[in-house]
This record gives structure tokens, sequence and C-alpha cells, in this order.
């Protein structure tokens, strides 16, 4: 039985180890591979389960799944972070959202005429300083007045809508092509106070996969 589960261990540990190389490996280039990367949290507890029978047990064979934990500990920390729940605030605080729109679900993906509506009073219940949109409708009817400083994307370009809007004063701002892509990115500079920050809305690609 020992070995069986060994075995069963070592794939558990194989795929785990194989898991930290796809941060360098690029999703177009495998993209069935990349879907690997979902499966770390439970690949890290199986781990974990192992390591604790085989500590149980008083066996050597303890040593494989320590090992792929430790090796991936610096790893597994650059994907999840845990902070406090409460969060200080000053004068100098700001805050940004990022907010894929999906077009306001202008195309009825979801069965929720209300769904623009939600997406508005989501936004201006969050109240952020800046706000950047991906897959925007520049069609749409919402109101965001509250913000009176906007950078968008042009229609035009046949891509993917971008929108930076901001209740700080736009000094700059840019754009950023992707070629043979569908998505783009944008930036603006913004005045608080005496500095001036630059945001970036980068729209990634999706790796395509159903």
């Amino acid at each position: 039985i020992n070995k069986i589960i060994f075995l069963i261990n070592s794939v558990v540990a194989v795929f785990l180890l194989l898991s930290y190389g796809l941060a360098y490996v690029p999703p177009t280039s495998y993209a069935l591979i990349s879907t690997l990367s979902l499966t770390v949290p439970l690949l890290i507890v199986l781990n974990i389960l192992f390591a604790f029978y085989w500590l149980v047990k008083l066996k050597k064979q303890v040593i494989l799944s320590l090992l792929v934990l430790v090796l991936g500990y610096n790893h597994v920390l650059s994907f999840y972070k845990f902070s406090s729940e409460s969060t200080l605030k000053s004068e100098d605080t700001f805050s940004i959202m990022s907010y894929n729109v999906r077009l306001f679900n202008v195309y009825n993906w979801i069965d929720d005429k209300t769904i623009p509506t939600k997406i508005q009073e989501f936004v201006l219940e969050e109240s952020p300083n800046i706000l950047c949109f991906q897959e925007y409708d520049s069609t749409t009817d919402l109101d965001f007045k509250s913000y009176p400083f906007k950078h968008q994307t042009n229609p035009a370009k046949n891509k993917s809508e971008l929108a930076i809007l901001s209740a700080y004063k736009i000094v700059n701002s840019g754009y950023i092509d992707f070629p043979n892509s569908a998505n783009s990115a944008i930036y603006t500079d913004v005045l608080i106070k005496s500095d001036t920050l630059r945001v970036y809305n980068v729209h990634l690609q999706s790796s395509g996969i159903d």
C-alpha cells in the first residue's frame, strides 16, 4: 500500500514542481499546460498531507514532498498574499479600481438586463479615485460624472476598448498597441497634490482555452 501511495505522491510532487516553472513559459506556446497553474492550491494541500502521512509513519519518503514545498516557498508567496482586514488611511490615501466590464453585458451574455446598472451602483458604492475599465463600451449611457477626467482608446482602432476615469486631473496620456492582438494598453499621468502618478490600464490577452 505504501508503494502505491508513494507513487501517487511522486506524481503530485512532480506536477507541483512543474507548476513552479509555468511563470517562465509563455501561455501562447503551451496554452493547455498553463492551466496546470489553476491546480496549484490543491497540489500544495496534497503535498502537505503526503508529508504529514510519511512523518507519522516515520518514513524517509517524507523528504520528497517537503523538498518540493521548500523549493516553491517563494513562488507560492508571490502568488498568494495575506493581509489584515483593516487598512490604515490618511489624507494621502487614494484608491484604484480595475474592472473588466465585458461591454456592460451589451450582448446579453448574462441573462440579466440590470447588469449595467449593477456595475454602475457597485462602482459608485466603492467610489475609487481612479477607475480603469477593460472591455469598455463608449456608447454606454451610464453616469460616471463623478469622474471629470477621462482617457479612453479610439473605437476606430478595432481594438477592445479601454478607459481610465479619474477624480484627479489628467496631465498626460498615451496608448500602447499590442501587435497582432485585439488587446492593448493605455496610461495616464494624474496630478495628486504636488505629485504626478502614472497609471497603466493593461488588458491582458486570454490564452484562448474554452
